[in-house]
């Protein structure tokens, strides 16, 4: 049995301004839309890889830093709020839920809340989630080179894909 790791619909950790400065993300509701269609693509990969609606599957997820005051207030509303696992990097936090119930809307509702949540505690971006998913009958993980949604085929057990 093979681990896929699916590295769907999250921007790469760059180096940015925010790195640097505590300037604000911009409103929830101007990113929403681009989230939402990323959810599309991402669920749609993700039932390739045979995740069906009702998986419980722990997420990955990632705020790029708006300042180390900025990553504190948000990584402590995510514990507290949550329950969250949540770790300082450089460029952000690193996070991951416990397993949570998969679906199309239930991705959707909650990606806003990341949002929003981004947004309100310390005005860090969301950058994005993971999933890793099992494949049965890999021998070999076979790292995808392409950054595209062609990349995710049952014959690849590692997925590396920004969306």
């Amino acid at each position: 049995m093979g681990i896929a790791t699916g590295v769907l619909g999250v921007t790469p950790w760059r180096k940015s301004e925010r790195a640097t400065t505590t300037s604000r993300v911009r409103h929830p509701d101007e990113a929403i839309g681009a989230e939402v269609a990323q959810n599309g693509r991402t669920w749609a990969a993700l039932e390739r890889l045979g995740v069906r609606e009702g998986a419980e599957l722990p997420l990955q997820f990632f705020f790029e830093t708006a300042g180390e005051k900025a990553d504190r207030e948000l990584a402590e509303f995510l514990r507290s709020e949550y329950g969250y696992r949540v770790e300082h990097e450089p460029e952000g936090l690193a996070c991951t839920t416990p397993p949570m119930r998969l679906g199309r809307a239930a991705l959707d509702d909650w990606v806003r809340e990341m949002l929003y949540a981004g947004y309100q505690h310390g005005g860090c971006a969301f950058a994005g989630w993971t999933a890793t998913v099992t494949l049965a009958g890999a021998e070999e993980s076979t790292p995808c080179r392409q950054l595209d949604s062609d990349c995710v085929t049952s014959a690849n057990d590692e997925i590396a894909g920004v969306f």
